[in-house]
């Protein structure tokens, strides 16, 4: 029964997804799991989803909170606008591109139920689609991908093997974490390094989600060229994290992140962020030969770029 049931609010983000908003909605309304606060904010979209959005919310208006801010105000803040406004027990930060499975609550609140105090999160398999809904990948076939769970701290810092669209939380590790940074221009790595910090994560080997790869989604923008505002933030995070570790165990994991990440920066010409990484990096250890020659190339090529932009301003 509802009654029974514990709340669950979904935070349903929404820009420019007016092709994909009714399949996503109609998934998060018709949840075999009934008891549900849907939150549904639009970032200031430019295509019809302000109207789409409009008629679930005069569809189910018991259930359904409409925020339309007047401008885009990313990712981080418009979340943490919205969080007085949640009532439910669990929560979902849901993108309005995505899909879920009809049971997708009701397989996660029930294994959350029964799970100790300490775990806060749970996260699942999901089936990647493309922008018509054909199914691509699951997130699991990926071989670099080995899935942990309880305590992965070191597991978040160090590598990338859960997919953010399946997560669901307990509305107790937002109040503690006090929601998003909103300085970042995206939310989920910094959200999980603190989250693991304090809360044991849970994975169930299910797809319940369906998450959608389409092109100048945050989830492709990391592959860009122009994606200098992602690959910040995420040197902002590894700054974090290293005033957050414990031990020399933690440091070798934001280690190897940090080599991960200045290779991504390198790749994107993103000079200044390789530089402020050999910086961190030096602070936990002494980089290996290759990496001491991508070095000394990324010396001269954020030269050759100053000396280059100069030149340009001069004129």
């Amino acid at each position: 029964m509802k009654s029974q049931q514990p709340l669950v609010t979904i935070m349903c983000l929404c820009y420019n997804h007016a092709p994909f908003l009714k399949e996503a909605l109609d998934s998060v309304y018709h949840q075999t799991h009934k008891n549900i606060q849907v939150i549904l904010i639009d970032n200031k979209s430019e295509d019809n989803s302000v109207e789409i959005l409009k008629t679930y919310h005069a569809k189910f208006p018991a259930q359904t909170h409409l925020v339309l801010n007047s401008e885009n105000k990313g990712i981080c803040r418009a979340i943490n606008e919205v969080l007085p406004l949640v009532k439910g027990k669990y929560i979902v930060d849901f993108a309005t591109d995505d899909v879920f499975a009809l049971n997708r609550l009701e397989k996660q609140v029930e294994a959350f139920e029964q799970l100790p105090k300490e775990y806060g999160i749970i996260f699942t398999d999901a089936q990647c689609i493309d922008e018509k809904g054909e199914k691509l990948n699951l997130h699991s076939d990926n071989p670099n991908i080995r899935v942990s769970e309880g305590n992965v701290y070191k597991d978040i810092v160090s590598r990338y093997f859960l997919c953010p669209p399946t997560l669901l939380v307990k509305k107790e590790v937002y109040d503690v974490l006090g929601g998003y940074d909103s300085c970042l221009a995206y939310e989920d790595f910094d959200f999980l390094v603190r989250a693991s910090r304090q809360y044991k994560f849970h994975y169930l080997p299910q797809v319940l989600t369906f998450r959608r790869v389409v092109h100048n989604s945050m989830y492709t923008l990391f592959e860009a060229k122009d994606n200098y505002k992602m690959l910040e933030s995420t040197y902002q995070i590894c700054e974090k994290i290293y005033e957050m570790n414990q031990n020399q165990e933690e440091h070798k994991a934001l280690a190897q992140r940090i080599y991960h990440e200045l290779i991504t920066a390198f790749r994107s010409r993103h000079f200044d962020l390789v530089r402020k990484y050999e910086l961190l990096l030096k602070k936990i250890e002494k980089p290996t030969l290759f990496y001491q020659l991508i070095f000394s190339v990324n010396y001269l090529a954020l030269g050759f770029f100053l000396k280059s932009s100069s030149s340009k301003i001069d004129k």
